[in-house]
């Protein structure tokens, strides 16, 4: 089932032709929420983080965790995603799996319908360092949706059922963000999300943080973040950029 979501999701994204909208900048970070936008044709989106945090009390840094997206045409886009590890407690360092994904623009906002992509993906589970990635190859698929409610407000959803390839079954996720512009360039964000397995505890977790646009094609961004249910052992903190590479 999980091959053919994937293999599905692959030609949805290679043979689609109907044109949408796109915004000139638009990252996926920060926070946890993926949004609907498509890369312009022919650009490129490089985003980056360094993170610090407590997973289950483990401490661990990210350096850096990063990704690239492609616009392919006006309504679809591919990424790549990976992230070195150090996990300070075992003194393990090391490239975790590669992440590749796609993006399908399904509908533009329109009165009280929101902003719609399909999004999918799949784990690369030969990249990386073994004991950090998956057993067996995983994979996602899932919903992005936004809604404009004025100038200054936006809301973002995800609602998505990933397999991770450690596991047989789906862990299904959903983040509801909402951001907020006082100023010009300046971006205030707060969101809440959850992790929900078909076996096993859930989790629900929040995060917030702020970013700036310091040039027409750069951001930077400062986030932190915790699990409800237990904050002192599972937190973070993250700081990135995001930078465009516009096709002249």
């Amino acid at each position: 089932m999980r091959g053919r979501f994937i293999f599905f999701s692959l030609v949805l994204i290679l043979t689609s032709t109907v044109s949408y909208c796109q915004s000139s900048f638009s990252a996926n970070r920060p926070g946890q929420v993926v949004n609907p936008d498509i890369t312009p044709k022919g650009n490129f989106m490089i985003e980056s983080g360094f993170q610090y945090g407590k997973s289950q009390g483990s401490k661990s840094f990210l350096l850096p965790a990063g990704s690239v997206r492609y616009g392919l045409n006006s309504n679809s886009e591919i990424s790549i995603n990976a992230s070195n590890v150090y996990q300070v407690d075992s003194s393990l360092f090391g490239l975790t799996s590669y992440y590749a994904s796609g993006k399908i623009a399904i509908c533009e906002q329109q009165d009280l319908l929101p902003k719609i992509s399909f999004i999918t993906g799949f784990i690369l589970p030969f990249a990386g360092i073994k004991s950090l990635r998956p057993e067996n190859s995983g994979g996602m698929i899932g919903l992005s949706l936004s809604h404009t409610l004025g100038s200054k407000c936006s809301v973002y959803a995800n609602l998505v059922a990933t397999w991770t390839g450690n596991e047989s079954y789906p862990v299904y996720n959903y983040v509801i963000s909402v951001y907020f512009t006082p100023v010009s360039k300046l971006y205030l964000f707060a969101e809440f999300y959850g992790l929900t397995p078909e076996h096993g505890e859930n989790s629900v977790l929040s995060d917030c943080g702020v970013s700036y646009m310091v040039a027409d094609n750069i951001q930077i961004d400062l986030t932190a973040g915790a699990d409800y249910n237990d904050p002192g052992n599972n937190h973070f903190i993250q700081l990135g950029a995001a930078f465009q590479i516009v096709k002249k």
